[in-house]
């Protein structure tokens, strides 16, 4: 009968470190997996900026054009530069308030 219950013990105490051991294995992958992630979100903020850089150097690059090119770019120019004197416009009627 003790041998019996020793035989349970041992089997149970296996089984544990086997489930502490797969339990470190995935707690080291979750933080390579967490590193990983943290790197992927600052690449996608980096591209994210340069999207921003790359869309802002296009629309300067278009309303140039659109000064020096035939009626229809200069209008959609003046279009844009209206816009834009509206939003500065906006922007310092918020900061009088």
């Amino acid at each position: 009968m003790v041998n019996q219950y020793e035989a349970t013990i041992t089997a149970f105490e296996e089984k544990l470190r086997k489930l502490m051991s797969a339990y470190r294995s995935l707690q080291t992958e979750n933080a390579s997996l967490k590193e990983e992630l943290e790197r992927k979100h600052r690449d996608l903020m980096e591209a994210h900026r340069d999207v921003l850089t790359l869309q802002k150097n296009y629309n300067e690059l278009r309303i140039a054009r659109g000064l020096s090119g035939n009626d229809e770019e200069r209008k959609i120019a003046q279009e844009s530069i209206t816009k834009l004197i509206r939003e500065i416009d906006k922007c310092l009627a918020l900061l009088t308030d």
